[in-house]
């Protein structure tokens, strides 16, 4: 049985279709798949601009879907740190991966949430996702 999942855009609310995992892969790879399909999952409509708590709802909702995928995705505990600090006047969340023999690498992982979605703790688990999800 298939997902049937809305595809978001601004001007679309056309459904797409979501084939369900093949039966080969591990049943943490079907977890992972199936929260991958979480923001996409929410409602179909947009609040209006002006709707306030509507707005507040939905970056509630999406929070929590992206929470779930980013611990789904997270390097195993233990293999990093991290710290929230004032960098140049910004709160920046740093993560240092216990494994890594130069001080002189940097993985900088721009946040994309348009300023509303992904806030607070979910910015570093979203980093220390991304970050473990690329070889070397």
């Amino acid at each position: 049985m298939s997902d049937t999942l809305p595809h978001e855009t601004p001007s679309s609310t056309a459904a797409r279709v979501r084939p369900d995992a093949p039966d080969g892969i591990s049943a943490e790879a079907r977890a992972y798949l199936k929260a991958a399909g979480g923001f996409s999952s929410m409602s179909s409509s947009w609040p209006a601009s002006e709707d306030l708590a509507g707005w507040e709802q939905r970056i509630a909702a999406t929070d929590a879907a992206m929470h779930h995928f980013f611990e789904l995705s997270m390097p195993a505990e233990g293999t990093f740190s991290y710290e929230l600090r004032e960098i140049g006047g910004t709160a920046t969340w740093v993560l240092e991966p216990k494994d890594v023999e130069s001080e002189n690498t940097v993985f900088l992982d721009i946040h994309g949430g348009a300023l509303i979605l992904g806030a607070g703790e979910l910015a570093w688990k979203s980093a220390a996702a991304a970050a473990a999800a690329r070889p070397g």
